[in-house]
């Protein structure tokens, strides 16, 4: 049983409002389990034949990987927050708003102890054998494991080292109580203030101008707890890369047998890394409301975001450094494969001017108009927005993230939206065609018209090179970038949206030819995609069979002009592909229904 406890105490005294309050918040997440891909998963670029098709036709994969044991977790954690908030009514036109809150997130520990992080030794430099230990939950799962024969290197020998830190090493390392267990030491940065206020210079509620700050705790740690059940130890997987130099593996020898691959050749999916710092976000907004009529009224307000230490999720982590030969010995941690978790240092902002125009209900008709001027850049979109536009976010260079800033891929510069009810004026009550006449009203009174309108501006989109110019074998690469790339709108089309002359491969091709390994110097979210324009219409009608029952007809049209939006999923960003820079799909068509509901 889990139990929730929380509390908040309110009192009033003269000008103040003070609420304090407290939040403890246990939770659990049990038996939960995702192999990686146990019927194998191959992926195919252009290394042999210098065209990805003909290299899965001719069953050639770059990479291959599977599960090969699967564990499961049952993981236990809570939160504990604690708060203090003061409402100050200074004046009739000023109020204050002033608060401080306390949360701990406390990262859980597994019932079972699986789980596993990679953790760097102290002095140790990095791309040398010895200088990264794997760290497994519990002292009992560190001692059965640590002193097996695959995971002791030089072996009788002077040089001899543990791939897996035994109990008195890992309390050397600082994981010792709860940590030993969790595999985090612990992040006390969790005072979070908050200010707002409100002024009213007429006196009046018909102006207000409000402002405030705010410093907020974010959850994206809990979004990766699942790799550690796929830890190398405890769930074993299979992953290769195949070089572009070496001769062609075909499908059916992608994986030898059932056997477990040495640290140095296994896929490392990890818990978060030990040292993880909670990610918070600088919150602050300024604005000011105005009842312009009786019915219609305006914002106008500033919003801005700053978020320090968000996760940065390490889909390709434990990369190569570029340069020719084999790639394990150029890791930052070569006894180890190439990893998957989530460390801190993510950092991401947002600036937008949002407006909203109100018209209440008046002579039928009531509507809402919004429009959004921002900008998004962050430098990592941690695990949700890593599979997005093509897997770029997941980056080219895992050992230099200034490179990955760039904008986000929910990015829109430009957002405008309108949504309206106009209750048609005819029939009992409205202002033409008056009348008690139970056919007129049946036919042609009491119809509602609703239209819903949306235009945005597209998001970015970043073109691919599909080769490993750099020689690092995991990444999501880059071509290189001699002009900008974006047309004007005028000159867009389906079979030409960007210009693709400007991103290339042909100088990294050459660059290798002469021993150089180098990644492409083109940006992650360089082009702008497809906007969106939409349109919704509706009519409505109810015809009331009692005083709690009706019929409501509806005749409903989705994108009613038929607008064909693209999206930037549509548009073909890899170098190599000969539809490279064409719109291939489109969103949904035309959709026109009708629908007769009873309501009760």
């Amino acid at each position: 049983m889990v139990e929730k406890l929380e509390d908040t105490f309110t009192i009033t005294r003269g000008k103040h409002t003070i609420a304090l309050g407290a939040d403890i918040d246990p939770y659990q997440v049990l038996q939960n389990q995702a192999p990686f891909s146990p019927h194998g998963q191959f992926s195919f670029t252009n290394n042999y034949s210098n065209f990805t098709m003909s290299d899965f036709l001719l069953g050639y994969p770059s990479s291959a990987g599977r599960s090969i044991a699967k564990a499961e977790t049952n993981q236990l954690g809570k939160f504990i927050n604690f708060f203090a908030q003061d409402d100050y009514r200074v004046s009739q036109k000023l109020t204050l708003n002033l608060g401080l809150r306390y949360e701990h997130h406390q990262l859980p520990i597994d019932r079972y102890d699986v789980g596993a992080t990679l953790v760097p030794l102290p002095g140790k430099p990095l791309y040398t054998p010895g200088d990264a230990v794997l760290v497994m939950a519990g002292y009992d799962q560190a001692a059965k494991y640590c002193n097996m024969p695959q995971y002791i290197m030089n072996a009788g020998t002077p040089q001899q080292y543990n791939l897996i830190a035994c109990p008195d090493q890992m309390k050397a390392l600082g994981f010792t109580g709860r940590a030993a267990r969790s595999l985090w030491l612990g992040d006390n940065f969790n005072w979070a203030p908050r200010f707002g206020f409100a002024y009213r210079p007429t006196n009046s509620d018909r102006f207000v101008i409000r402002g405030g700050y705010g410093l907020f705790f974010e959850l994206s740690e809990f979004n990766e707890f699942h790799y550690g059940f796929n830890n190398p130890v405890q769930a074993p997987d299979q992953f290769s890369n195949f070089a572009a130099s070496s001769t062609p593996t075909p499908l059916q020898s992608a994986f030898i047998g059932g056997s477990t691959p040495p640290l140095s050749q296994a896929f490392m999916s990890l818990n978060v890394d030990s040292h993880l710092r909670q990610p918070y976000i600088h919150e602050w907004s300024f604005g000011f409301e105005s009842q312009l009529t009786s019915s219609m009224s305006l914002e106008v307000r500033y919003v801005g975001t700053s978020a320090i230490d968000l996760g940065h999720f390490h889909f390709f982590g434990n990369q190569a450094e570029p340069g020719p030969g084999a790639v394990q010995p150029r890791r930052p941690y070569p006894d180890y494969g190439f990893t998957a978790y989530m460390s801190s240092g993510a950092n991401a902002n947002y600036n937008g001017l949002q407006t909203q125009f109100t018209k209440r209900i008046g002579h039928g008709l009531q509507f809402l108009a919004g429009y959004t001027f921002a900008k998004n850049i962050s430098n990592n979109e941690g695990e949700e927005g890593a599979y997005s536009d093509g897997g770029a976010p997941q980056g080219q260079n895992d050992n230099d993230q200034r490179n990955e800033r760039a904008l986000t891929v929910d990015d829109v510069r430009h957002r405008f939206t309108f949504s309206s009810l106009y209750e048609l004026p005819f029939g009992k009550g409205r202002r033409w065609l008056s009348t008690s006449n139970a056919v007129v009203n049946g036919f042609l009174g009491g119809w509602e018209f609703t239209a819903l309108t949306s235009f945005q501006t597209g998001f970015p989109i970043t073109p691919q090179s599909g080769i490993d110019s750099a020689n690092v074998g995991t990444g999501n690469w880059r071509p290189d970038r001699i002009c900008n790339g974006n047309l004007p709108s005028s000159q867009r089309s389906v079979a030409r949206w960007f210009d693709t002359s400007c991103f290339t491969n042909a100088m990294l091709i050459a660059d290798n030819n002469n021993g150089i390994f180098r990644f492409g110097d083109s940006g992650r979210s360089v082009i702008t995609g497809p906007g969106i324009q939409n349109f919704d219409l509706a009519m409505l009608k109810d015809f009331r069979i009692t005083e709690s029952k009706k019929l409501q007809f509806r005749a409903e049209a989705f994108n009613a002009l038929n607008h064909a939006n693209f999206g930037a999923d549509g548009v073909i960003t890899h170098v190599n592909d000969p539809r490279f820079g064409q719109v291939t799909s489109a969103s949904e068509p035309r959709d026109v229904q009708v629908a007769l509901k009873f309501l009760f």
